[in-house]
């Protein structure tokens, strides 16, 4: 149908990727039974003929919506098909004197564009307006889930001597006896959990901001969930052993 889904993302990371898929399908109100995609890495960890490595997180949205993931042959642009062309429409005839104000001004004008202007165009290959033909053809696509799936992406992080590993800033502890291993992490928008292997260790809220630090006291070795339980009393007191001076300091 040349029907099309358009929205201007900051970036190129496997978040975006998952949830610009989901907002198409939403957009349309119905999914593919498969998607042919290029190769980027937020979506193909190897790139190959046969035997491509697709990124975990995206096998699980696949599932999720039960379509087939077709990536295109590497090195080889005429499989491609005309999508390009597609991509060139845009920015001959959206992009040019457009202004806004910020990013969700630009895809509300982008999706404005496509359902008023590009979708009720006469196309030059089908000879006829995309929204028709995506009418006549939108019994062929499969039904949206029942529940909105749930959006996980994953990363890898060394366990630091603090008993905590880091992500995009944010510090996340695991128990002590994990420390300088590896552990897989799952990401959503509000949590982040923490396996070794296939095992899940621990969850965590996701942290806002830079520098923020979630500390489960269980994850500690003894020594060190001892010393935090200390009262100010025990602190004033041992400072008074050290001298005058220390003393004053923790006062």
């Amino acid at each position: 149908s040349r029907h099309q889904y358009l929205e201007f993302v900051w970036d190129q990371t496997v978040e975006t990727w998952l949830r610009c898929h989901q907002r198409a399908f939403e957009f349309f109100g119905a999914c593919p039974a498969t998607v042919i995609i290029d190769n980027p890495k937020c979506a193909i960890v190897k790139a190959a003929i046969h035997d491509v490595q697709v990124q975990r997180a995206y096998q699980e949205l696949a599932q999720e919506y039960a379509f087939i993931i077709n990536p295109c042959p590497p090195a080889d642009p005429q499989k491609k098909g005309r999508v390009e062309a597609g991509v060139k429409y845009v920015k001959n005839n959206f992009l040019p004197t457009r202004s806004f104000r910020n990013m969700e001004d630009l895809n509300r004008q982008a999706q404005q564009w496509v359902m008023q202007t590009a979708g009720l165009r006469t196309h030059g290959s089908t000879y006829q307006r995309p929204l028709d033909l995506f009418e006549q053809e939108r019994s062929l696509l499969r039904a949206l889930p029942v529940r909105r799936p749930d959006i996980y992406w994953y990363a890898t992080a060394k366990v630091h001597r603090d008993c905590h590993v880091q992500h995009q800033s944010c510090l996340y502890s695991v128990p002590y006896r994990l420390i300088g291993q590896t552990v897989l992490l799952r990401i959503n928008a509000s949590t982040i959990d923490i396996f070794q292997q296939t095992e899940l260790i621990t969850s965590h809220v996701r942290g806002k901001r830079k520098g923020q630090r979630s500390t489960i006291d269980d994850h500690m070795p003894e020594a060190a969930v001892a010393w935090k339980m200390r009262s100010p009393a025990w602190c004033r007191e041992q400072a008074a052993a050290v001298g005058p001076h220390c003393e004053a300091l923790i006062m």
